[in-house]
């Protein structure tokens, strides 16, 4: 059985992922499970969506398949089919393999002509009190140049450098990157920095959209992580 959270909407030409639940109801084998995905369905990376498995399952158990891709549909498309899943299993007590493939929901698609991504700039991980460098990139999906009004609104947890409110063109097919400095007053998981876009071209309510592709948490630690090696020689007796 395929269970689930229902899938409100997908902004399309942005990074996302769905998680499938599959639910046994008796004893089972799991050889093998692959997503076969929609034409407008893309992986992203090395992302593999096939898996070679020997998992033994307990009436009731659940296990999950996740994977991150994009939607690349046409602009007049409204909803797209995600694709299917195939799997093969076999009883506990059977010798042969059964091949069951069940397809995947329907989901509405959001078309926005802007999408956006944000990462941390330095490699070391994020500390208390010190500088981190945040960058954001938006990315023109339009034909057309789209003025717009970047804003951030942090949470207290957060000191803030760098210009809080920034209007510019975004020319089409083009990228714009912006980069701010923040600095975590607190240690633990805290909400990842939020930009906020706003257009005269683009509802409220379809830019909103956009910030589904930020990340959920930065996790901020006490101090720097360090490693020391201590070396102990043996002493020697003339």
């Amino acid at each position: 059985m395929i269970c689930g959270h229902q899938i409100t909407s997908w902004q399309t030409k942005s990074k996302d992922y769905y998680c499938i639940a599959t639910r046994y109801s008796s004893v089972v084998s799991v050889c093998t499970s692959e997503v076969f995905q929609a034409d407008v369905v893309v992986p992203i990376g090395d992302e593999s969506c096939a898996k070679a498995t020997e998992d033994y399952l307990t009436d009731g158990e659940v296990i999950c398949y996740c994977c991150v891709v994009t939607i690349r549909s046409a602009e007049e498309d409204t909803e797209t089919p995600l694709g299917r899943l195939a799997i093969e299993w076999k009883r506990a007590d059977g010798v042969s393999t059964v091949r069951s493939v069940v397809p995947l929901c329907r989901v509405p698609l959001i078309q926005c002509p802007v999408s956006i991504t944000g990462t941390l700039l330095d490699p070391r991980a994020a500390t208390v009190r010190h500088p981190i460098r945040v960058a954001y990139c938006i990315r023109s999906h339009s034909r057309e140049t789209i003025e717009l009004t970047a804003s951030f609104d942090l949470a207290d947890v957060f000191m803030f450098c760098g210009e809080k409110r920034k209007t510019f063109h975004l020319m089409p097919f083009d990228k714009y990157s912006i980069v701010v400095v923040v600095m975590a007053l607190t240690a633990g998981r805290l909400p990842f920095p939020k930009i906020a876009l706003k257009s005269p071209e683009i509802s409220d309510d379809t830019l909103q959209h956009t910030s589904r592709a930020l990340p959920a948490n930065l996790f901020v630690l006490t101090c720097e992580p360090s490693i020391s090696v201590t070396f102990s020689l043996p002493s020697y007796h003339l």
